[in-house]
């Protein structure tokens, strides 16, 4: 497995998931609001922003390490 220190690749993306019942809690919260935004606080490379862009949210991340975000660039 991939570190944070690590270039997110896409094979590393495509087995990524995002827990089912955050998926559960976002989407209770956006029923009849239409698009939502979302702030991942401590986003890492961005692997949970990247996923809830891909399901139509709209999806922000945000890290204290930029280099570590950095990694996640060449998939946004």
């Amino acid at each position: 497995m991939a570190s944070k220190h690590d270039v997110l690749t896409q094979e590393e993306f495509d087995t990524f998931y995002t827990n089912p019942w955050i998926w559960k809690k976002l989407k209770e919260f956006a029923h009849g609001k239409g698009s939502i935004k979302v702030l991942d606080y401590g986003c890492g490379r961005g692997r949970s922003v990247l996923n809830l862009l891909k399901n139509g949210f709209d999806a922000y991340g945000v890290d204290v390490d930029v280099n570590v975000m950095k990694n996640g660039y060449a998939l946004f």
